[in-house]
């Protein structure tokens, strides 16, 4: 199928989209990325309106289009942070609930946006609903395979996913998750003219991609194949990590509440408002983007609905303005640093063997940390992270990069026009079939050698079978398969609920009852058509069970995996 332009798309706490045209004259178009608003930012937060009345309604702004005064609105953003929850408790179900609602009606204004510019704006050259255009995301690290599923079901809901116009032969919309953040950022850079870093054969990477309220980590090798490409090798499963510039900024709104309280009588709204409106303002924007620590270049924060500024003037808040607020930022931003290094010291210890050497062209091969995101990109993490690399020895010889691009690199990607950017990968999760499985036999006797089926009628232990241990190495787009066999009494109808079951977990115990396991998926298959080998129970008696076989395979792609039942009949 030929396609009129491919879009590339990441959601997070802001969006950017980027585009591929089709082919001219033979030649690959350029990515371009959209710009938003009149000051064309390279990207548009992730916020949507209601009215303060009923916010079950459709949002009545989204994104830039929010006004500054919001006395009458409902704003809503941050959600990312509670999607996917496991609904462990009541609270967090509902959170849960909440973010997908959010996310659902943000994704319809994002649909219905890029329906309109494409078209308005001359970029597509065509009617949408008469354009070729499959849609592709990333997702970050740390969401499982089941919240990947929840995610593309709520994209195609949106409108991103639609089928082909019986009348004109055209018309398809496609939607797919190709790759995860931190594997984006790589691809970014192997492809980008002006990489950050120098990359030849052998050289190591760890790819550190901070957003505003993830962090996912992956290390990488450089290798070339055959026909002298360079692609990268995972030697680790990417991991992610729920933090960010968010938490500083919850972790600020907190702070502000307290140091207002005692003003609270000079407020026209609550101390909690005022400092919720303080972290929401473009000012502690720019004071987080220029902060150098506690003690360097300090700015001032206006403090809004103050009625009499003046009568305020002590070591916090003078003449209306909440002073040097790089006091209180600073513990924020080292706990946000801990996180990071903790993550890079496992990740660096986990590395208890040398990677393979490739015969490298290179005398001396050369490690990398490879920044990107809002967090990752930022001076003051970039100065910590030199100091914990010179006090750590196994990183002292690490160069520290920051992306051409580090708010780009993740939504730029997914528009490949090249052959697979890694062509090995380390699996990210644990993935097993949920399968009931014999209780150990008793200690075998003369009598139990001669019952044949003892152990596998009537008692069973629900139990799981990792398949896939997570870190194992697969080829991308690889397909595994997995024999198995199923029971059957004379009679019974054949068929069976066959559950996959993946985890983030390490060290995971067989039984399935744990918390970090979730459903991956369930495929309802029918072996009535199938051979069945027939096996006497115990070998002097007529009773009998009916033995089927069968195959599961599973397709591995860089963010998700996909699972068939391989066997005619199976629905």
């Amino acid at each position: 199928m030929v396609f009129d332009l491919t879009v590339g798309i990441d959601v997070g706490m802001s969006t950017g989209v980027a585009y591929r045209q089709s082919k001219t004259g033979g030649v690959d178009c350029d990515v371009v990325f959209l710009k938003w608003g009149s000051n064309e930012q390279i990207k548009v937060s992730t916020k949507l309106a209601y009215a303060r009345t009923d916010d079950s309604q459709p949002p009545l702004h989204w994104g830039l289009n929010i006004p500054d005064t919001t006395e009458n609105l409902s704003v809503k953003g941050w959600f990312k942070t509670d999607f996917g929850g496991n609904g462990s408790n009541q609270a967090e179900a509902e959170r849960n609930a909440e973010a997908e609602r959010l996310y659902s009606d943000y994704l319809k204004c994002l649909h219905d946006e890029l329906s309109q510019r494409f078209v308005r704006d001359g970029i597509l050259g065509k009617a949408w609903k008469h354009a070729n255009i499959p849609f592709v995301f990333s997702t970050p690290a740390c969401w499982e395979p089941p919240v990947v599923a929840q995610f593309k079901t709520l994209i195609s809901k949106a409108g991103f996913e639609k089928s082909q116009s019986k009348r004109l032969g055209r018309g398809v919309h496609t939607v797919a998750i190709t790759m995860t953040e931190p594997q984006a950022t790589a691809a970014f850079e192997l492809h980008t003219p002006q990489p950050a870093a120098n990359l030849r054969r052998d050289h190591n990477v760890m790819i550190i991609d901070v957003g505003a309220g993830t962090g996912d980590f992956s290390l990488l090798q450089d290798a070339i194949n055959a026909q002298e490409t360079l692609h990268w090798r995972e030697h680790q499963p990417a991991i992610g990590q729920n933090i960010g510039p968010w938490y500083i900024d919850l972790g600020f709104e907190a702070r502000m509440t307290e140091i207002l309280k005692p003003y609270q009588h000079l407020l026209s709204h609550s101390a909690s408002h005022v400092a919720w409106e303080i972290r929401r303002g473009t000012r502690l924007l720019h004071v987080k983007h220029e902060f150098r620590g506690a003690n360097v270049q300090s700015k001032t924060i206006p403090v809004p609905h103050l009625g009499d500024g003046q009568r305020v003037h002590d070591d916090t808040i003078q003449d209306g303005h909440f002073i040097n607020p790089e006091t209180e930022l600073e513990p924020l931003f080292d706990q946000q640093v801990k996180t990071i290094t903790d993550c890079i010291f496992e990740r660096a210890s986990q590395r208890n063997e040398p990677l393979e050497s490739l015969q490298s062209c290179s005398i001396f091969p050369q490690d990398y940390l490879l920044r990107s995101g809002g967090l990752g990109s930022s001076l003051y993490v970039k100065r910590q992270l030199e100091t914990f690399c010179n006090d750590f020895s196994m990183l002292k010889s690490t160069k520290l990069v920051v992306s051409r691009q580090p708010q780009l690199a993740v939504y730029m990607p997914p528009l490949p026009t090249r052959p697979p950017f890694l062509r090995l990968l380390a699996a990210r999760y644990s993935v097993s079939l949920v399968a009931c499985r014999a209780l150990p036999l008793l200690k075998r006797t003369w009598i139990s050698i001669l019952t044949r089926g003892k152990g596998l009628e009537g008692r069973f232990d629900d139990c799981v079978d990792w398949i896939i241990p997570k870190g194992k190495q697969i080829q991308n787009g690889g397909e595994l398969e997995f024999e198995r066999k199923l029971f059957f009494e004379p009679g019974e109808r054949r068929l069976c609920n066959i559950e996959i079951v993946c985890s983030l977990a390490d060290g995971l115990s067989p039984l399935k009852g744990s918390e970090f396991i979730a459903t991956h998926q369930v495929m309802r298959a029918s072996f009535s058509e199938a051979d069945a080998k027939k096996k006497r129970k115990v070998l002097w008696r007529k009773g009998h069970f009916f033995q089927v076989e069968f195959k599961i395979k599973a397709i591995i792609g860089l963010a998700q995996t996909h699972f068939l039942c391989w066997l005619p009949g199976a629905i």
